[in-house]
């Protein structure tokens, strides 16, 4: 069921899941309205490999595979990404910095479609330390706003670096509808 293909004799109380928005919706008291109960499904993808980071513009890496996932927006329109990695900087200089940033498209297949986000270095985790070369977890949010309710998108991970190249790993991305 959809929320364009809803029953045409309802009761107050009924229950529908509609595929289209991942909402759990129920009927009125009066049987005059649909309410909505629960909506979306979080999800997430994760990456165990290790991802060189070969470039200074955002970028897949090279040796391993970022996350990425296909989702479909809340009634809401909004979305909150919660991402997260291990970092290591290539070199003991300030300028051996890492980023990590998620990229939002149009579509259900991953880094294929229109651009809606596009990876930035205000919204990457980004980690350099300067002296010594040393591994660090963090993560990072970012709410995405105006999005179409229904239709399918996708966030894949980017990652880049100022100065030295280093190295990006434990990747996880979440897409927590709002």
């Amino acid at each position: 069921m959809t929320s364009f293909t809803r029953p045409s004799v309802t009761v107050a109380g009924m229950l529908i899941y509609e595929t289209d928005t991942q909402s759990l919706v129920m009927r009125n008291s009066a049987n005059t309205a649909w309410v909505v109960i629960l909506t979306g499904q979080t999800l997430y993808n994760t990456s165990n490999t290790t991802v060189t980071t070969n470039s200074t513009s955002f970028g897949n890496g090279t040796g391993g595979t970022t996350p990425g996932i296909g989702f479909v927006a809340p009634p809401s329109g909004e979305v909150l990404l919660h991402y997260s990695c291990s970092m290591t900087p290539g070199a003991t200089t300030a300028q051996a910095t890492q980023y990590f940033a998620p990229h939002v498209k149009t579509g259900a297949s991953v880094d294929v479609g229109t651009d809606v986000v596009v990876a930035a270095d205000a919204d990457a985790f980004r980690f350099g330390m300067g002296g010594v070369v040393i591994k660090i977890r963090g993560g990072a949010h970012r709410v995405i706003p105006s999005l179409t309710p229904g239709q399918t998108y996708n966030v894949k991970m980017k990652v880049k670096h100022a100065g030295t190249a280093g190295t990006v790993e434990e990747m996880k991305v979440i897409v927590q509808p709002m």
